[in-house]
């Protein structure tokens, strides 16, 4: 169906579980990001690939936001390695997800590229953007919960700036999981719960790691409950808080990142937001307060 629908034109992204393409669809000649999961017949059975369909479905909830990248349909294909032994050969699965195109910036890219363009001293002309940003963020992640979804990977990396950075989207819900009964079962083994979901790593680094774990979101922005097996909306609020300290601030090395990133964990801003921007020095500090329950909601 791939190579029948769509004509790839290039790869956008890769991880340790698959790959993103540029791909025209030749229906209606229009552009889409199509990501393509591998499974390996010798690690996954058909109800660990059947887990998997059902979390990506859970993207069809969140579909009609302006913030939030727009999923249109899934399906699988069932391959084989011709080129080997027949004793050898193995049969892979492999699962494709069409989605929005998104491009040409990442957020990621977008706050580099202005952190150049604008100085460190000149906070003003940065916080207008900034706030504009952080505002659609709250709207997107806001769409998500009432979905009763957790991202759980909510980083500049997986946000999409558009339209000449007039619209933010909120994208790769690699590490989406739907929230019921979230503590009660987290267990990949044995027959499905439907009180369950399971997690879904798309983007994960390693080499050949399990699809199917309790893994968490990047290090610098994840929550530090995340560890755990019970925790609920409020890790991606703590993950916002971060990247609003990043995106009013001008930090000129990844080192000063991090270290501000880090400080952030521990209910410190640095001192300058704090003197000339005091309300959002508290909506930082809010959205990153250690006990959960403390935070606010989108």
């Amino acid at each position: 169906r791939y190579e029948r629908d769509f004509k790839e034109i290039g790869l956008l992204n890769a991880g340790a579980f698959g790959q993103v393409f540029r791909a025209t669809r030749r229906l209606d000649g229009y552009d889409y990001a199509v990501k393509k999961i591998t499974f390996d017949a010798t690690g996954y059975s058909d109800e660990s690939i059947q887990r998997v369909i059902r979390e990506v479905q859970c993207l069809a909830a969140v579909n009609d936001h302006s913030n939030i990248v727009r999923y249109y349909t899934k399906w699988t294909e069932v391959y084989d390695d011709s080129y080997m032994t027949k004793s050898a050969a193995r049969r892979r699965t492999h699962l494709f997800i069409q989605m929005e195109l998104c491009h040409p910036a990442t957020l990621q890219d977008w706050i580099m590229e202005r952190n150049i363009r604008i100085p460190d001293s000149n906070h003003e002309e940065r916080l207008g953007p900034a706030l504009e940003i952080f505002q659609q963020l709250c709207s997107g992640l806001a769409h998500i919960h009432k979905a009763n979804i957790i991202h759980r990977d909510l980083k500049p990396a997986n946000i999409f700036v558009c339209n000449e950075g007039k619209v933010i989207k909120i994208g790769d819900f690699g590490l989406s999981k739907q929230l019921q009964n979230i503590a009660k079962n987290s267990s990949t083994d044995g027959p499905p719960n439907p009180s369950t979901q399971i997690l879904v790593e798309y983007n994960a680094g390693g080499v050949n790691p399990p699809l199917l774990t309790t893994g968490i979101g990047t290090a610098s922005y994840a929550a530090p409950e995340i560890l755990s097996k019970s925790y609920d909306t409020s890790v991606d609020i703590f993950s916002l808080g971060l990247i609003f300290l990043e995106l009013v601030s001008c930090f000129e090395t990844d080192h000063e990142r991090l270290h501000n990133l880090q400080q952030c964990r521990y209910q410190r801003v640095p001192k300058w937001i704090d003197d000339k921007f005091p309300d959002i020095s508290s909506t930082i500090l809010a959205c990153t307060r250690p006990n959960p329950s403390d935070r606010p909601k989108a």
